[in-house]
């Protein structure tokens, strides 16, 4: 049986917004109804499922409530979906205990290694920059001789 896929979950919504409307319902109480809609034999099955069921849990209509149950978005509240968006999709950051202030500290650069191979180290001698023009100087004047 040849079948189009988004048909099976477009109808799938359609069922669940008439038998469902805001209650919750299950994966395989919603496939049974498909199953009888579209009088898909039990040869057909096994090949339709997995590919309806890949393509429901892509679907933004279609929102999981937690033990095994799963409710159509257009009749949630938007505090409702958001709690239970937050909770999969966390977007605050946990933190284990005694570990918070971290995230606020800005971390310096160490100092040292890159002063010193500029010859910023401190000393007196001559800085990065400095001997930077005397090679430049020396291989000028190396050229004009």
């Amino acid at each position: 049986m040849q079948l189009e896929y988004l048909n099976l979950i477009s109808q799938a919504k359609v069922i669940a917004e008439k038998q469902f409307k805001a209650n919750p319902f299950s994966f395989e109480t919603i496939w049974k109804e498909v199953v009888k809609h579209f009088k898909i034999s039990k040869q057909d099955e096994p090949s339709l499922i997995g590919r309806f069921y890949q393509d429901f849990l892509e679907d933004p209509n279609f929102v999981y409530l937690g033990d095994r149950k799963w409710k159509l978005r257009d009749f949630m509240k938007f505090d409702e979906w958001n709690k239970i968006s937050q909770s999969m999709f966390v977007t605050k950051e946990i933190f284990e205990e005694g570990y918070e202030d971290l995230s606020n500290k800005k971390v310096e650069p160490e100092e040292g290694v890159g002063d010193f191979i500029m010859g910023n180290d401190g000393d007196d001698n001559e800085t990065g920059s400095e001997i930077v023009q005397g090679l430049i100087n020396d291989s000028f004047s190396e050229e004009n001789q």
